[in-house]
């Protein structure tokens, strides 16, 4: 399959993910009529989501309590959310924020947590985050893909998730500061196509 073909398939799946059993099977004759092989790969990404760990969508599954915050540009940072502190944005996208947070506690960890952001908690995009969350779960799965770890949702009502910390490199830098060999490239280029195949399998488009 094309890239075209998985954006449609992606496109189907986010249809008919909320829809009861029978609606589903009304949903995808309709819609992918004698396309069988494109009705098989949504079904299979169905299948995946009815038996996804849901323990990150549970409302109340964090404890949250907010401290006052310590920056008049960016009002999270400072934030306390949960067991984690926020202590500076590390970027922006089209639904939230990215913040570098550590979790406080018995052990200390570096932790990465995307905010949904104010103005954008419409439902049709609370439910695109919250199927975010689901994607996320399901790619913990690959060895080469940061984990997911928590997710919540703040005082204020916006939604979160926690993620695995990685401090790393631009891959041709990080070749070049170590000077890797053509053989060791191709491992670490491997490596990575192995986790973007992972990812396409699991609705992440490029």
């Amino acid at each position: 399959m094309d890239s075209k073909d998985w954006q449609r398939i992606n496109e189907l799946f986010a249809e008919a993910i909320d829809l009861s059993p029978d609606e589903r099977e009304r949903y995808l004759d309709h819609r992918c009529g004698a396309d069988s092989n494109i009705r098989q790969e949504v079904e299979k990404l169905l299948r995946s989501d009815d038996g996804r760990d849901d323990r990150f969508l549970q409302p109340g599954s964090v404890n949250v309590a907010t401290t006052m915050p310590v920056s008049e540009d960016d009002p999270y940072i400072g934030v306390q959310l949960g067991n984690y502190q926020i202590k500076k944005r590390l970027g922006s996208g089209g639904m939230g924020n990215v913040y570098l947070a550590v979790r406080e506690g018995d052990f200390k960890q570096r932790v990465a947590i995307k905010i949904l952001k104010r103005g954008m908690d419409t439902e049709a995009i609370l439910k695109r985050f919250r199927r975010e969350i689901r994607v996320l779960a399901a790619l913990d799965q690959h060895p080469n893909i940061a984990g997911l770890i928590d997710a919540g949702t703040s005082d204020d009502g916006l939604p979160y998730f926690v993620m695995e910390y990685v401090n790393g490199e631009e891959i041709d830098d990080y070749c070049d500061s170590h000077r890797l060999t053509i053989r060791e490239r191709l491992d670490l280029f491997t490596k990575v196509c192995s986790a973007v195949h992972f990812a396409h399998q699991h609705t992440i488009i490029h």
